[in-house]
């Protein structure tokens, strides 16, 4: 029998969300946004996105009105805020021959930008780093005029690769959505054996990059940059007649919008994936739980290399 001809159950769920709009992490020379313009400094949320923020979680509690009550637990991001193995990492992807030929092909706009920004641009991570200020700037219209609708165009087109070439990787999908798929799965563990400490609902607070390691995780990335209040939903499923469990990952994708895309996990052929083969999948493309070990640097430790 087919699992929508019988009766389902919503036994718990995993919210992972992007925060609301936030002020750039950092300023370029030529910037006529300084760190005084922004209220509560660089890299922090603005009214905008509190807003935001307020919205998203009017939407969960609405769309899990019958399971979140008392029994509620909001969790921070489960990965670590400084990791040397992945910013290796990440220097290895910036030297592919791939990250080359997309920095050769935006070289003349890269020389535009340098003479606009104050800013050497030497590659498209290098851009990267100066696109994410100016996208932000441009929506609190405090950008020069060359920040044209082509040029935040190309600048939006550069964090989208940049996002979706970073992450492409198994070991840096890897190291950053591991801990927490992990610990979602564990939850899962806990709910299905009705253990007291399996909580209904997890909540984790995340970043753009979390939500995409965890698409290219499952291999169900696509190239883009998850809009604030972008979030992943992973719904578990009991149904009693044969007790099976199957997990449901739908994709929020627009910042205010309502409108979840259900995501086909990679082992499994349809959206709704049994446990059983998911947990057989995961089992060893997980990191340990140790992750300072797993964090440390490869190039002076060449027996952690794996």
């Amino acid at each position: 029998m087919k699992c929508s001809e019988e009766k389902i159950i919503l036994v718990g769920t995993h919210i992972i969300y992007r925060h609301g709009d936030r002020s750039p992490i950092l300023s370029y020379p030529e910037s006529i946004a300084d760190e005084f313009f922004w209220p509560n400094g660089f890299g922090q949320l603005t009214l905008r996105g509190q807003l935001q923020q307020i919205r998203l979680g009017q939407y969960f509690r609405e769309r899990y009105s019958e399971l979140l009550n008392s029994t509620y637990v909001a969790s921070e991001l489960m990965g670590v805020s400084e990791c040397p193995y992945f910013f290796e990492l990440v220097e290895e992807i910036r030297n592919t021959e791939q990250i080359q030929n997309i920095s050769r092909d935006f070289r003349n706009f890269f020389d535009k930008l340098e003479i606009w920004t104050g800013t050497k641009i030497n590659d498209l991570f290098d851009a990267w780093l100066v696109a994410d200020i100016i996208i932000i700037e441009a929506l609190y219209n405090k950008t020069s005029s060359w920040a044209n609708a082509f040029v935040l165009s190309q600048l939006q087109q550069i964090a989208d690769l940049s996002m979706y070439y970073v992450f492409n990787s198994f070991k840096t999908n890897r190291i950053i959505a591991g801990p927490m798929i992990g610990d979602i799965m564990e939850n899962i563990q806990n709910l299905m054996s009705n253990k007291s400490n399996g909580w209904k609902a997890k909540i984790y607070s995340a970043h753009d990059a979390t939500i995409v390691a965890i698409l290219s995780y499952f291999q169900a990335n696509y190239i883009h940059q998850p809009s604030y209040g972008s979030t992943l939903f992973f719904d578990l499923y009991h149904i009693p007649e044969n007790n099976t469990y199957f997990l449901q990952v739908e994709y929020l994708n627009s910042t205010n919008s309502r409108t979840t895309h259900p995501i086909k996990l990679l082992p499994c052929s349809n959206v709704m994936c049994p446990i059983e083969i998911l947990n057989r999948w995961i089992e060893n493309r997980l990191p340990s739980k140790d992750m300072k070990t797993e964090c440390m640097p490869r190039r002076s430790h060449p027996s952690l290399a794996p």
